[in-house]
């Protein structure tokens, strides 16, 4: 009695997507299995109803209602799979792998480690460093590249931007893959004011990134002697001594970076790889959950899977608000249930209720179906456009973001755990059923061994069987009553967790509309299965009428999340449910060139995350480069790798614990004050105050444009 498989196939099973963690031939192959299985016990299952009707026909009626359901079972898994091979290999390929393998750890490059100084610079030789770096800079980058950036930078000095807004520019062009504009930018940015700690580490940053672990770790030493214990400092020192193949310096400086932010998501990616080449499993695994709990991506969840290990569902963070209370009104349908019945004397109303209740909950089936059919239609229409080769890009392109992919990776996850619940729910009930049947079996031994009795006028005594029926029905009721009412608790918490992730995953308002109905059919379809026991007096009166008021209307579930994130007129990043567009202004790019600065580029290896921030709330002292850890600041953090942007978050002095209610007057370093809305509806907009922090990621031992390259610091 696999009834597990509505809950599994139905909703999921026909969405147009799939996760990287599962191909569509693994999938087709399951589900040929459990159509397999199930077809199987169809037939036992007609067997023993044969079997019944000869020996026991009292119990065919509930035989007969579970091979009903199990058919229907098979014909929609059948439809599923018809579905999922029609599913367009475009559209598969969307969500797999965002990016391979960094590779091995690096070998030990012993060459690039003797170049760097043997001393912490001083700020004097630092400077010398700095601007010897801006000649190597203009040497490696491509002609168009360095003249546009030379002409970003005349431009901003003209209009009397500061070293930090320049900084920040060169932040903006990094994100949007204008990798070699932004280390121009940001080492003018630095000789411009060699003082400001943000630009100077996030110059070490692009380095790291670009293969000048050996350029980046002079300014990073003499960063880490002025301000100690900074995450982000500690952070970028281990991703470049990795990147030279000094593993136990790298550990070093990685271990102290998540000892001050447990869950950095770039240290604790490193440290990953340093304990697997260790042969600590334990310490690796450890490290890839934590990188996962400040932002997940599929490589991460490979990483993890390397290791023998899977993600459960508890473990992968969600960080999006889904709908608050019930989804759909499902509490209202509950509150008109009718009771149990425990005693003859009401037992005729009950059932009678319970007879009515099902009728109405049947004739909303009916409505609900006839809705299915037609969003049905409307879904397969919109499928055809998907197959579109010429339209399919421009209709999935906004889905393909941080957000919908957790999503459909949180809604798989999801559908194991389900699956594990739903097996020891059906167990229960089978325990359930089972002591029923004893309890069933023991009152109709004692009535058979009453006798007929008649009254002086004539009249049937029934005290005796009238009790004997009140104490089955009793114990029998509270049984079914207590497990049902677990298991309606469960498909409550089902249908709300499913929702929730719906709103995301679904690329089309028919899409989500189709979920929706599903869900109600489908929680329809359990309230009709719901059992009780029922014995009629032995004198039966005549048949009260159960009628009792009219069946709610299912409430409507819309998305309202809402986030964006603004950096002036130059870049924002917008997320509206499960769709992310994101806009930048490169100042003083001409239109017709973009394209030549797109695809005549140097550098391709762009890793790594960025905190933003407009600035802190006077009660937290920041010296140093943004520290990764301090939550409770106004601003944001997107995270990157070479495919593009793979998580974007905004923050706030509540941090993860707002809800909907507004953050008012956060009073700021230069005396203004910031209003945070409640997570529904984010929006924070930055000015010339914002200050931008880089953290490095790995990168590819032995590539870089900087691999050969020396700087002198004298």
């Amino acid at each position: 009695m696999r009834i597990l498989f509505i809950l599994l196939f139905t909703f999921f099973i026909t969405q147009p997507f799939i996760s990287n963690a599962q191909s569509v031939k693994e999938m087709q192959a399951e589900m040929q299995n459990e159509i397999k299985d199930l077809k199987k016990h169809i037939t036992d299952l007609e067997k023993q109803i044969a079997t019944a009707k000869k020996e026991n026909p009292s119990g065919v009626e509930d035989l007969q209602k579970e091979l009903t359901q199990l058919k229907q079972q098979l014909s929609l898994m059948e439809q599923s799979m018809k579905n999922l091979a029609k599913m367009p290999s475009t559209l598969t390929q969307q969500v797999e792998k965002e990016n391979n393998n960094d590779g091995d750890i690096p070998g030990l490059d012993k060459d690039r480690i003797k170049q760097i100084p043997d001393k912490i610079l001083s700020n004097a030789e630092l400077t010398v460093f700095v601007k010897n770096m801006q000649v190597e800079i203009e040497k490696k980058i491509l002609p168009l590249q360095k003249t546009q950036a030379a002409l970003m930078f005349s431009k901003a000095k003209e209009n009397g931007s500061s070293p930090a807004a320049i900084g920040n520019m060169a932040s903006l062009c990094w994100m949007n893959g204008y990798a070699e504009i932004a280390l121009y930018l940001m080492d003018k940015a630095c000789l411009s004011d060699m003082t400001n700690a943000d630009n100077l580490n996030n110059l070490s940053a692009f380095l790291t990134m670009t293969g000048g672990e050996h350029l980046a770790l002079p300014i990073l030493d003499n960063l880490n002697a002025q301000y100690p214990n900074n995450s982000t400092i500690l952070n970028n020192m281990g991703q470049a001594w990795f990147g030279l193949g000094d593993m136990l310096k790298a550990k070093n400086y990685l271990e102290k970076a998540v000892m001050y932010y447990a869950i950095h998501s770039q240290a604790n990616k490193t440290l990953c790889k340093i304990y697997k080449s260790e042969g600590n499993k334990t310490k690796a695994v450890q490290a890839i959950k934590n990188s996962m709990k400040k932002s997940y991506s599929s490589e991460k969840e490979d990483m993890l899977n390397d290791l023998g290990e899977k993600m459960g569902y508890d473990e992968l963070v969600w960080k999006y608000p889904k709908p608050a209370g019930e989804p759909l009104g499902l509490d209202k349908f509950l509150a008109i249930m009718p009771e149990y019945p425990m005693n003859v004397s009401d037992a005729e109303l009950k059932d009678a209720q319970w007879q009515y209740f099902i009728k109405q909950i049947n004739n909303a089936q009916e409505k609900v179906i006839e809705e299915i059919e037609q969003l049905e239609k409307i879904k397969e229409a919109y499928e055809v456009k998907l197959q579109n080769p010429s339209l399919q890009p421009s209709l999935m392109m906004p889905y393909n973001n941080p957000v919908w992919k957790a999503a459909i990776r949180k809604l798989l996850l999801f559908e194991e755990w389900k699956m594990d619940k739903s097996l020891r729910m059906y167990k229960k009930r089978e325990q359930v059923d089972e002591e029923v049947q004893k309890l069933k079996e023991k009152y109709m031994e004692a009535m058979e061994k009453q006798t007929d009795g008649i009254d002086a006028q004539g009249r049937q005594e029934c005290a005796q069987r009238n009790a004997l029926a009140n104490t089955f029905m009793s114990a029998a009721n509270t049984l079914w009553h207590d497990f049902q009412l677990e298991f309606i608790k469960f498909e409550k918490q089902s249908i709300q967790e499913e929702i929730g992730y719906l709103m995301y995953t679904s690329i089309d308002p028919s899409f989500f509309e189709l979920y929706k109905a599903r869900n109600k059919s489908h929680f329809l379809s359990t309230l009709t299965t719901l059992r009780y026991e029922y014995v009629a007096p032995c004198i039966t009166p005549k048949k009260p009428e159960g009628k009792r008021g009219p069946l709610p209307d299912f409430d409507d579930v819309n998305c309202q999340y809402k986030t964006e994130l603004s950096l002036g007129s130059m870049f924002s990043i917008k997320v509206e449910c499960n769709k992310m567009t994101t806009k930048f202004d490169l100042p003083y790019v001409k239109a017709e060139i973009v394209e030549n600065l797109n695809t005549n580029k140097s550098i391709d290896i762009i890793k790594g995350s960025v905190e933003i921030s407009q600035g802190f709330s006077k009660e937290i002292p920041m010296k140093g480069p943004i520290k990764a850890e301090v939550e409770a600041k106004v601003g944001a953090f997107v995270e990157f790798d070479n495919s593009g942007i793979t998580d974007v978050g905004i923050t706030g002095e509540a941090g993860v614990k707002m809800e909907t209610q507004n953050v008012e007057g956060i009073k700021m370093e230069d005396g203004t004050t910031v209003s945070v809305p409640g997570v529904n509806e984010q929006k924070v907009e930055m000015g010339v105050g914002v200050r931008t922090s880089w953290n490095a990621g790995t990168t590819v031992s032995g590539t870089g444009i900087f691999q050969g390259t020396s700087v002198s610091f004298k």
